[in-house]
């Protein structure tokens, strides 16, 4: 499950190069809040750009379900019976609404910073954090799902 959390980050991060490099390419500076309308109109489609955002996007998709697919079986298997309904509550306020706060934060950071800039830093943030877990949470990376224990 790290490693599809690993990947996913990995795949954001590519997708915030590839908006940071077509930005650079199109004449839009690094830290450049979004553009207004009238920038919108004058920077063309870049097509290549299109299709490596496409694959990165697909990549992170992918990425996050082999992960939600770890996730759900290790919340139904290794969660006591008298506390699974608990469990699976916190876990669906989570699933629910994090990815709520995600969007704030991502749209408060493009805003302020760059477009670019949730992606790639977002994607960094993950990463790093799924390194420092696979070094320190031991007990989490030796998980046996034959003999789950919570």
């Amino acid at each position: 499950m790290t490693l599809a959390i690993a990947s996913y980050g990995v795949a954001t991060l590519a997708f915030g190069l590839v908006l940071l490099v077509t930005g650079l390419f199109a004449g839009i500076p690094a830290f450049s809040p979004l553009p207004t309308d009238s920038g919108l109109a004058e920077v063309a489609p870049v097509l290549p750009a299109i299709v490596l955002g496409c694959i990165a996007l697909a990549w992170a998709g992918a990425s996050d379900n082999v992960s939600s697919v770890f996730r759900t079986t290790i919340l139904q298997s290794a969660a006591p019976d008298h506390v699974i309904g608990r469990m699976q509550g916190i876990f669906y306020v989570v699933v629910a609404g994090g990815p709520r706060v995600g969007d704030l934060i991502a749209g408060v950071a493009a805003t302020a910073l760059a477009i670019w800039a949730p992606a790639l830093l977002g994607g960094l943030v993950i990463v790093g954090v799924m390194l420092i877990l696979l070094r320190t949470a031991r007990s989490f990376q030796q998980y046996d799902g034959r003999n789950p224990q919570p």
